[in-house]
């Protein structure tokens, strides 16, 4: 019966480690993604051809439901080689700024210029929408490690009473 329960209370934990783990995945490649076009991307003069808010809702254990809004940006710019590109930025710190009409510096992958950004301050995104996404997993990923550990130690004390009697 002890091998048992340590072994159900341990599969919890387990999982939850994975589910984190599986969700740092898109997170992290966003982040070397924005990193990349920050210290090695090419510059451009744009301009933001249009806007729209996006919500994404999710419901939380208690039943409330939470709404996060950001907005969606078409951009169109030239690269240095003449290319027109019209497309959506890989990575926005703009929250619900809308900015349609303005004009943005892009910083493009000089390979594949339809990935770029186009942050606030034109320097650099700052992610900090990513790195909150990736602190909360990692803090499921330690809370489920600690779980894992409490779990073994519990396993051995039900374990030794079986034996006991």
């Amino acid at each position: 019966m002890g091998s048992s329960f340590g072994l159900m209370f341990s599969l919890v934990p387990v999982l939850v480690i994975v589910i984190a783990v599986a969700g740092c995945i898109r997170p992290a490649i966003s982040m070397a993604r924005i990193l990349r076009l920050s210290s090695r991307g090419q510059k451009a003069q744009g301009e933001v051809i249009s806007s729209h808010l996006q919500e994404h809702r999710s419901s939380s254990r208690n039943g409330r439901t939470q709404v996060h809004r950001s907005m969606s940006e078409t951009i169109q710019f030239t690269t240095s080689h003449g290319k027109v590109v019209r497309d959506n930025p890989a990575a926005s710190d703009i929250g619900t700024v809308d900015r349609t009409g303005m004009p943005v510096t892009v910083i493009y992958d000089q390979e594949r210029p339809e990935i770029f950004v186009a942050p606030c301050d034109g320097d650099r995104v700052t992610p900090w929408q990513t790195l909150a996404g990736l602190g909360s997993r990692l803090v499921m990923i330690v809370i489920a490690v600690v779980l894992l550990v409490v779990a073994g130690g519990m396993s051995e004390m039900f374990g030794s009473f079986g034996r006991m009697g």
